[in-house]
């Protein structure tokens, strides 16, 4: 099992045997492709709002009331425990690889934690549980997995290539720009993205979920890495063809791991492309777009809506 940003020998397969192939026939339309941000349709018709990648991927509300809310009422939305347990995924394998990357010791995962706990300003954190899930138990396996996969890497590197200087093998063994910071005001965002990771030697950029246990993969959750495509391919003018979401969640008491790998194709590009128009209209012209038919129970805004609706 690979828990972040390696591929398994079956995932490797995949990349190489299907999606590779497939994207150098089918191809991406010229139009699509990032750098071609001053032409329609990826010109943006309102340029000035700054929205995140993130609201414009979320199909959370389907009506899209959740950026009326945030963007357009300016509210900041309630803090839950399943944002919470996403964050700290993400920052425990931004904090692991990042020290791998720099060539640094990680920190001992105690002290870490304690760190964490006193930056979210409680010290329950240890008793949360979602659905049976222990939360400190979740991100000490992440931890832990993550930390292998790092030194098994480093340590491949070095046995292949024993004349390697130590950049050259960090470099190569992990090759991956974490949180990485672009620019998409180009296309009608923020200044502000960042990239859960970029791996640039393999061309896939990576976005890391935390699965809820009643949750499951869904479809638009793609239009994440869609959007950081085309944001990369706007500032770097580099293809970008390759995506892959990382679902972390826990099965059994273990640490569980999926990872849907895909094209990016026409059809996620155009359809972030209609989201991005959808809901920056939604901002420029202050608009409420209605509640939808069911609320998400983890929604930031629920009991702001909830107050509306009364």
């Amino acid at each position: 099992m690979n828990a972040t940003y390696f591929l398994n020998d079956i995932e490797r397969k995949t990349m190489l045997g299907a999606i590779l192939p497939t994207a150098r026939k089918v191809g991406i339309s010229s139009e699509l492709r990032g750098w071609n941000w001053t032409d329609s349709p990826l010109k943006p018709m309102y340029s000035d709002e700054g929205i995140s990648n993130h609201l414009i991927g979320s199909q959370y509300c389907t009506t899209a009331r959740d950026v009326f809310v945030s963007k357009v009422k300016g509210v900041k939305g309630d803090t839950n425990i399943h944002i919470l347990t996403g964050n700290l995924i993400h920052r425990a394998v931004s904090t692991i690889v990042l020290s791998f990357v720099e060539g640094e010791e990680p920190p001992d995962f105690g002290v870490w934690w304690d760190k964490e706990n006193l930056l979210q300003k409680t010290d329950v954190l240890e008793e949360k549980q979602i659905g049976g899930i222990n939360i400190k138990g979740l991100i000490q396996s992440v931890w832990n997995q993550t930390r292998s996969e790092c030194q098994g890497a480093l340590l491949s590197r070095r046995s292949s290539q024993p004349y390697a200087t130590e950049h050259d093998v960090r470099a190569s063994a992990l090759p991956f720009l974490v949180e990485h910071k672009v620019d998409g005001r180009l296309l009608g965002l923020s200044g502000l993205l960042s990239v859960d990771c970029y791996d640039y030697l393999h061309g896939i950029i990576f976005d890391l979920k935390y699965l809820r246990p009643t949750s499951r993969p869904e479809p638009w959750r793609r239009l994440y890495i869609g959007g950081y495509a085309i944001a990369l391919e706007s500032v770097y003018e580099i293809p970008i063809d390759v995506g892959c979401v990382v679902y972390i969640s826990q099965a059994h008491g273990q640490l569980a791991v999926s990872k849907d790998l895909f094209f990016i194709s026409d059809d996620i590009r155009s359809w972030w492309i209609e989201e991005r128009d959808r809901k920056l209209e939604i901002i420029a012209q202050k608009k409420d777009p209605g509640f939808p038919k069911k609320c998400y129970d983890a929604c930031l805004y629920l009991n702001y809506c909830l107050g509306d609706q009364k």
